[in-house]
């Protein structure tokens, strides 16, 4: 029982704890050289970029599949 729960949390923990540990990071550089935070900063944006084409892709494709059905 906990190998299936674990195997089903390990990938969401991974990113949580992944964009924390990028946040962390940003902050800290932001302390030393503002310029340094765009690294992680930078990082994080391409994720959530990332995240919204596949969501746009996912759309459109569920888009496609509801209205072929409609269609005889």
């Amino acid at each position: 029982m906990s190998r299936v729960v674990l195997g089903l949390l390990a990938i969401p923990m991974l990113v949580i704890f992944g964009v924390l540990f990028l946040l962390g990071a940003a902050v800290w550089l932001l302390s030393i050289h503002p310029i340094l935070s765009l690294g992680p900063i930078a990082i994080l944006g391409l994720g959530v970029w990332r995240l919204v084409e596949r969501d746009k892709q996912s759309q459109r494709t569920l888009e496609e599949e509801i209205f072929s059905r409609r269609r005889p």
